[in-house]
């Protein structure tokens, strides 16, 4: 019994030896495996954060140039079919004109109305294609004109005085002349004096030096229209401006404006420039023209035509805030383009 009894004392296991809890010291240290670890992922992060910071500029402006070039190209397309538009309705427009043949061309034709309702529609902002027909002829021609009616011009549009209006208009055709020398009187003479004649913006010289007095008359004036003007088309400046240099007085050459105003609201129209039919037309509700007014009539009587043949024919095709146009001088009878303009 005693044998067995310490056998079992023998064999039985041991209780295992209590260790004492960690210091407070010993649980704040954290081990050298898991610092390491979390090192690692801290770098890991910083890197991926700087490689965002790198890549994301990149992509938004690889993005953002891409989108940029998509609008380009369909900002060109979307030009270029304005653009065919504009074309298109300017050579239905040239059919017309070359189909109008009554020998007669004034402001209550069709092409005149037709251009008006298209100015209407245009200044108010509406999204279209609007055709814009002037007479060419409305306008003086230059040199053919002379330094007289264009002096007269510049006293009416720009206020000079006689002086200073006539040493502009002496300018500008010794000008004119020293060009069409130059150029042999070839179209590049002809080319040079379009310069002249693009539009100039008030208050400034344009390339040949001229100043803005001279700019002001630029709007009536034609390398294209030649020595007579339309009665049916011309407007105030440009008919008071050829009387005055046929030796009308001021009064005089007003007072036929007057009748001709008059003679159009009652839809009348020139169709010969003899002066009785002239008088007839310009009589109204039967006074007669005074002395200076016939005076006035006569000075100008062989600058005076009924029909033009030449127009300034211009097409605008506008959509979803974009445009484009084409303008061109147009001869009737000889079909012929005598200036084509883009933009």
């Amino acid at each position: 019994m005693i044998s067995t009894t310490k056998h079992m004392e023998r064999t039985a296991p041991r209780t295992p030896r209590e260790r004492p809890p960690p210091s407070r010291s010993a649980r704040q240290l954290p081990r050298r495996g898991s610092q390491d670890a979390r090192t690692r992922r801290g770098a890991a992060l910083v890197l991926v954060l700087a490689a965002v910071a790198i890549l994301l500029p990149l992509a938004l402006g690889a993005g953002a140039l891409a989108r940029a070039r998509a609008l380009r190209v369909d900002g060109r397309a979307a030009r270029a079919a304005l653009r065919d538009a504009a074309e298109g309705a300017l050579a239905r427009e040239l059919w017309l004109l070359e189909a109008d043949t009554n020998a007669v061309d004034a402001l209550v034709e069709p092409w005149a109305e037709r251009s008006r309702e298209a100015a209407a529609r245009l200044e108010k902002g509406a999204d279209g294609v609007f055709v814009l027909v002037e007479d060419e002829r409305a306008r003086l021609g230059a040199p053919d004109c002379g330094e007289h009616a264009l002096a007269a011009l510049l006293r009416l549009r720009a206020g000079l005085d006689e002086a200073a209006a006539a040493g502009e208009a002496a300018s500008l055709f010794a000008w004119m002349r020293a060009q069409a020398e130059a150029a042999g009187a070839t179209n590049l003479a002809l080319s040079a004096e379009e310069r002249l004649f693009d539009a100039t913006p008030a208050g400034t010289a344009d390339e040949t030096g001229f100043e803005a007095p001279l700019a002001a008359a630029m709007p009536l004036l034609s390398v294209h229209a030649g020595a007579k003007i339309n009665v049916n088309t011309v407007g105030h400046d440009a008919l008071v401006a050829a009387m005055l240099a046929g030796g009308a007085t001021r009064g005089g050459a007003e007072g036929v404006w007057l009748r001709l105003e008059m003679s159009r609201e009652r839809g009348d129209v020139f169709r010969s420039t003899a002066q009785t039919e002239a008088l007839k037309l310009l009589r109204g509700e039967g006074d007669v023209p005074s002395p200076e007014e016939i005076a006035a009539l006569q000075g100008v009587q062989n600058a005076l035509r009924v029909d033009s043949g030449l127009f300034r024919v211009r097409a605008v095709a506008r959509r979803a805030g974009r445009a484009a146009a084409v303008e061109c001088v147009y001869e009737r009878g000889t079909r012929r383009i005598l200036r084509w303009l883009e933009n």
